[in-house]
């Protein structure tokens, strides 16, 4: 008898169907189960879940097999009502002023130079404090982003504590490449 299986994992699958459909729960709820852990810990922050909810989004954006899409639709759906229903202003900011971060993660646009960036914590700070921000907010902001001033050491001292903690920790996001 000859198999048409173009590979051992192939035949095992057609000899074990109930094999493929648990291969394809695993793939579509391990992503969840982990954001679910990170976003439930005792020490997760805003940009933590911003963060979380990038990933999952290219999680679920990178399963292109047909059979996934209609779980992977729903899922990115989800995502999207919720990111539209949250204080995003608030979220992009917690990544932006996060040194290991600040503009890092969010794809180069408009929104996201430094003239922009700087009018998203100013309008915060207006939401906050029902008052302009102070010229010394933006000077500082600024050098903040810019990695001057007081902050010229900042991308050293956050290479320096990443390569510490990646022997220490486990790291989610190796794909950022943060560490040198």
């Amino acid at each position: 008898m000859h198999s048409t299986c173009t590979s051992q994992s192939e035949c095992h699958e057609n000899r074990f169907p109930h094999l493929r459909l648990h291969t394809r729960m695993e793939r579509h709820l391990k992503p969840l189960a982990v954001a679910a852990n990170i976003t439930q810990a005792a020490h997760c922050h805003l940009n933590t879940i911003l963060l979380t909810f990038g990933f999952l989004v290219v999680q679920y954006r990178a399963m292109t097999d047909a059979e996934d899409l209609v779980g992977c639709i729903a899922i990115l759906k989800s995502l999207e009502k919720h990111w539209l229903a949250a204080d995003q202003d608030v979220f992009i900011a917690t990544v932006i002023v996060n040194p290991f971060f600040r503009t890092t993660p969010f794809a180069p646009s408009l929104h996201f130079i430094i003239t922009h960036i700087k009018s998203l914590p100013a309008s915060l700070y207006l939401r906050f404090f029902n008052l302009q921000a102070p010229d010394a907010f933006y000077t500082e902001l600024h050098d903040f982003l810019m990695g001057s001033g007081q902050y010229s050491v900042i991308e050293v001292t956050c290479a320096r504590h990443l390569r510490t903690a990646m022997h220490t920790v486990c790291w989610v996001f190796p794909s950022q490449g943060l560490v040198d």
